[in-house]
């Protein structure tokens, strides 16, 4: 979290004034530095919006635990929330759920993994994935010289993330 908040973060906290959203973050314990850093700006961000007259809930929700996701987000939306920010998850279910939820009265923003149907959110916060897996592969041409082989290991198939930069990995050579 940046004290110098962008001028349409600002925007956005002055038009949910008033409104209840969720923030839903995943935490694993395999990461604790990691998970303790994503935690501390999930934190600053909730009193951030406070701060502009947004009521935030926060609920946790394991990316291994697609049912307990679900009946966390089922909850909130029938308790009436007004925005999503969730760290997207590869679930059919999860995704007929965000099928769900009437656009126009909805803000959905998916951060860190994102998700397959980009139509189903408004904006994501992260790394272009296949971009980077682009870069990867750019740089490992180099490493490896002409005639240099290569070994590509998708990391956690779960996450539409590592899909996107294995694909940016071998696009980059599908097009050479």
């Amino acid at each position: 979290f940046d004290a110098n908040v962008p001028v349409d973060v600002i925007s956005a906290g002055s038009t949910l004034s008033g409104y209840k959203i969720v923030i839903l973050p995943q935490m694993i314990i395999a990461k604790p530095d990691f998970q303790k850093q994503v935690m501390q700006g999930v934190n600053e961000g909730v009193v951030y919006a406070r701060q502009h007259g947004v009521e935030v809930l926060v609920e946790y929700a394991h990316p291994d635990d697609t049912e307990g996701y679900l009946a966390s987000l089922r909850r909130l939306l029938d308790g009436g929330v007004r925005g999503l920010a969730i760290r997207g998850v590869l679930s059919d279910e999860i995704d007929r759920c965000l099928r769900e939820i009437s656009r126009e009265q909805m803000q959905i923003v998916v951060y860190n993994e994102d998700i397959r149907d980009k139509s189903l959110r408004d904006c994501f916060v992260g790394q272009d994935s296949c971009r980077a897996g682009a870069c990867a592969a750019c740089l490992m041409e180099q490493i490896a010289g002409p005639g240099g082989e290569m070994l590509l290991v998708g990391v956690d198939a779960r996450h539409v993330s590592s899909e996107e930069r294995l694909n940016g990995f071998a696009e980059y050579f599908r097009k050479r």
